[in-house]
């Protein structure tokens, strides 16, 4: 099929740094703007050149973080130039002064109509390490590359339009109708995804969101005074919550009739109450035969885990299954702020144990409820799948068989390690359709490449769009990647110089002897975990 990907650019809007309008494309911006060629060749060129002497002759703390890892086994289908890249970006996404002022000089950029350069510039930098392209149809060189290394694809239509209208969510819609139909060619190795709030106003979210709060407090036998009173809807409200459950409909019957699961993202807990009502509703249509809509549960909020424990009572219940993507967080600033200015308790775990506790309870208990879809994506709610026993496996009872299908979201190395042993020690067949793995394209590569070689289902989240309305998806990555010595895009970085050291014939740089360690970077307790 070919896609005329110019019908169906999201339409013009204020620009996401500005209220000065989308000049990163317009005539203002590029009026005399190719005199910084020069200028903006050195900002590649200087790094790009910067990394290569570091790679080779450097020394860098990092290193302290591989051993015995095989980067000629893990790396065997990237080229040097490829890596070389990888990593220059990364260092770059390490430095934070870069990082916490980006946003500032592209919106002082944005207001004097000098935007055009610094587009240029990101277009070729981060944009290209984190996305796949403008277009859809410059996605697809990327997904053949991909699935040919057995790796799905998560196509995301990364537009965040929150600000738009009517026909801007609709076109969202559209786009993410067609990544859908796109996925379809190879739909073992396809989800989609989107955000809610790329359909539909905040506004009428939050709205949603604080009139089920209430309701939920007075259930529970509380009073009216703890919450105020409801709010009801506007006739204009009420009439964008049908065009939103329009758009939301129209896409999941896409992903029902094209076989390919989708993935609602989370957001702010404001939100969220709304999200969770809208998607559970949907599963109840459409999670029939295996799990196709998928919820995700962030477990750094105090209330998920209790949450999932709940959603999958209902789900037995009322005879649907219930998806469950399954990550730590990517609001935790924004949501202790929010709390903080209102005088409401932190909704955030108190510590970062406690995430990693409540994520791994969240896994095992997905996997302990999980629907067996088997290799071919065929329910079998009912029937044990015969596989070779593992020592000491773990067999879910038979009334908690055919709940929940898992996706496990993650860029920990501890977390994915788990996962791994859990599957294993309950003889869940790696290729059966109700388990898979996620990693941030541009992000975590080793572990993906891990994972396929280990014969996981493990999926890259590609996203795309026009790049001044996917600036604020790219500064997020940038920020998850300011990481500390010992996180895992510390470690990322560490064996792509291991590689590049190796492909050059040049010896390991001399380092001082790593702190004493329990485990081996292969050992579940030997990787510090960031996110």
């Amino acid at each position: 099929t070919t896609y005329n990907d110019t019908t169906h650019k999201a339409p013009k809007q204020d620009s996401p740094y500005s209220g000065e309008g989308s000049s990163g494309t317009g005539n203002k911006s590029r009026r005399g703007w190719t005199r910084f060629l020069p200028w903006m060749a050195g900002l590649i060129a200087i790094p790009s050149a910067y990394t290569a002497y570091s790679v080779l002759y450097g020394v860098d703390e990092e290193d302290r973080l591989i051993q015995n890892d095989d980067t000629q086994a893990l790396y065997r289908t990237k080229s040097t130039p490829d890596l070389l890249f990888s990593l220059a970006i990364l260092k770059l996404c390490s430095i934070q002064t870069l990082v916490h002022y980006g946003p500032k000089a592209l919106g002082f950029l944005e207001s004097i109509h000098l935007s055009a350069p610094a587009y240029w510039v990101v277009k070729k930098t981060f944009f290209k390490n984190f996305c796949a392209g403008t277009t859809m149809a410059e996605t697809t060189a990327l997904v053949e590359s991909l699935n040919k290394e057995s790796i799905g694809v998560i196509l995301d239509y990364a537009v965040e339009a929150a600000n738009g209208g009517k026909e801007q969510w609709d076109s969202v819609a559209e786009n993410i109708v067609r990544t859908i139909e796109l996925s379809s060619k190879n739909n073992d190795l396809a989800f989609s995804c989107l955000k809610v709030s790329g359909l539909t106003s905040y506004s009428l979210l939050e709205r949603l969101s604080a009139n089920i709060e209430i309701v939920t407090v007075l259930e529970k036998g509380g009073h009216a005074s703890q919450v105020g009173g409801l709010q009801p809807l506007t006739p204009e409200e009420q009439e964008e919550l049908q065009q939103l459950e329009h758009r939301l409909h129209k896409i999941c019957q896409a992903a029902s009739h094209h076989g390919v699961p989708l993935l609602i993202d989370a957001e702010q807990t404001w939100y969220q109450p709304a999200i969770d009502n809208l998607v559970i509703s949907l599963s109840r249509r459409y999670n029939t035969s295996r799990p196709l809509v998928y919820n995700t549960y962030q477990m750094y909020r105090k209330d998920t885990l209790r949450r999932l424990h709940h959603d999958i009572d209902e789900a037995r219940a009322r005879g649907y299954l219930l998806g469950v993507k399954l990550v730590r967080g990517a609001y935790m600033t924004s949501e202790r702020e929010r709390a903080a200015s209102m005088g409401r308790p932190d909704p955030i775990q108190d510590t970062l144990a406690d995430t990693h506790n409540a994520y791994y309870q969240g896994l095992e208990l997905t996997l302990d409820n999980l629907f067996l879809s088997g290799p071919g994506g065929q329910g079998n709610k009912d029937k044990d799948i015969k596989l070779p026993a593992v020592k000491g496996a773990k067999a879910p009872s038979p009334a908690k068989r055919g709940v929940t299908g898992l996706m496990v979201g993650s860029h920990n190395e501890n977390s994915i390690l788990r996962a791994v042993d859990q599957v294993r020690s309950r003889n869940i067949d790696p290729r059966d359709r109700s388990v898979q793995f996620a990693q941030l394209y541009g992000m975590g590569d080793h572990l993906t490449l891990h994972l396929a070689h280990e014969g996981q289902r493990v999926f890259k989240y590609v996203p795309y769009g026009p790049i001044e309305y996917v600036m604020p998806y790219l500064f997020r990555r940038m920020q998850e990647n300011t990481g500390f010595l010992g996180s895992t895009s510390a470690k990322e970085r560490a064996l792509l110089r291991a590689e590049l050291r190796r492909r050059a014939g040049v010896a390991p740089s001399s380092l001082p002897s790593p702190s004493p360690s329990p485990a081996s970077p292969s050992s579940p307790s030997s990787v510090s975990e960031k996110k």
